[in-house]
């Protein structure tokens, strides 16, 4: 009998062509931000969509996301939905599921104002709303990072301005005071010089840098190290200024280190993040002589003065 009773179909053949086609081979997989979003969070629980394209564009669309650096700064959802933690870079991986040798990564920079703190664009603090002597306490939107017993305390022992100041003290290996100002947001434009006056009560070292977790000493990067000699703060060499260079990332807060290779205890007053001076020149004679020359072929040697130093001029006569 026939399977589809009542129709006969005895004698009957149908003829049907089956066409089987390897599944197309993954080249490379692209990670990008959804509408080409900046790859950046900054705010607390802040999201960032992201996408991933795989090539070729026939192949498999399916991928697994997952982070593959900095999972303390954020976390991910299996639709690529990145939600921030803390600040931070976070280096994203979107893996193709057909082939799992294959996939892409996108690097995340997440900024979280500290405490819910602005970002600042300018800075001066000289810490006279603090007093002695309790460890760790710095200005609002500050932190200070302690590792060995080091010290870090406000201080009233003669500061450079006011009332108070801050004091770092710590020797010994892994004995290491870090305090970090306030986050920045022209911290890398190349635009604003970091001033303050600083003294010492032995000859010593502090190093100026920047750390990119204001909670984790190991994320601590040094810009310049310092040598402090002067043991007041009208001692030669008492204010400093210092340059960040433009490489920095925007995420980088800037801190002093007390890195405990000496007994010496700093202390340090007068803080500014300010725009940095447009140079001014004097022009004088050498000695002061008379600014003119009375004969065929007199000379008159001239003196530039260029504030701040470190600047160069090259001469040129304007007219005449």
């Amino acid at each position: 009998p026939s399977p589809c009773y009542p129709v006969a179909t005895f004698g009957q053949t149908e003829d049907y062509t089956l066409n089987v086609t390897g599944a197309a081979t993954i080249t490379g997989i692209t990670v990008t931000t959804q509408n080409n979003a900046a790859a950046s969070i900054t705010a607390a629980n802040g999201t960032l969509q992201l996408t991933a394209a795989v090539t070729p564009a026939t192949a498999a669309q399916t991928v697994t996301w997952s982070i593959t650096s900095g999972n303390t700064f954020a976390g991910i959802d299996a639709n690529g939905l990145i939600t921030a933690i803390a600040s931070g870079t976070v280096t994203v991986r979107a893996t193709s599921v057909a082939d799992a040798t294959k996939y892409g990564e996108l690097n995340v920079t997440i900024t979280i104002p500290a405490n819910n703190c602005p970002a600042l664009t300018e800075l001066y603090e000289n810490f006279d709303t603090l007093s002695c002597c309790e460890m760790g306490v710095v200005p609002t939107c500050w932190n200070s990072i302690r590792l060995g017993n080091a010290s870090q305390i406000i201080s009233s022992t003669n500061p450079a301005s006011g009332t108070s100041q801050i004091y770092q003290f710590g020797y010994g290996a892994g004995v290491v005071s870090i305090v970090v100002l306030p986050q920045f947001s022209n911290v890398n434009a190349g635009t604003h010089q970091f001033r303050f006056k600083v003294k010492a009560n032995s000859t010593g070292a502090l190093d100026f840098g920047y750390v990119t977790d204001g909670n984790d000493a190991s994320t601590f990067v040094v810009i310049e190290s310092l040598t402090i000699t002067n043991t007041s703060y009208t001692g030669t060499g008492a204010e400093r200024i210092l340059t960040v260079p433009t490489t920095v990332p925007a995420n980088a807060r800037l801190a002093l280190r007390n890195p405990g290779t000496s007994f010496a205890g700093m202390y340090w007053d007068d803080v500014y993040w300010e725009p940095i001076p447009a140079p001014t020149i004097e022009i004088t004679t050498q000695n002061n002589a008379a600014a003119q020359i009375t004969v065929d072929n007199g000379t008159l040697q001239l003196a530039a003065t260029v504030t701040p130093q470190g600047n160069t001029v090259n001469w040129t006569i304007t007219e005449g």
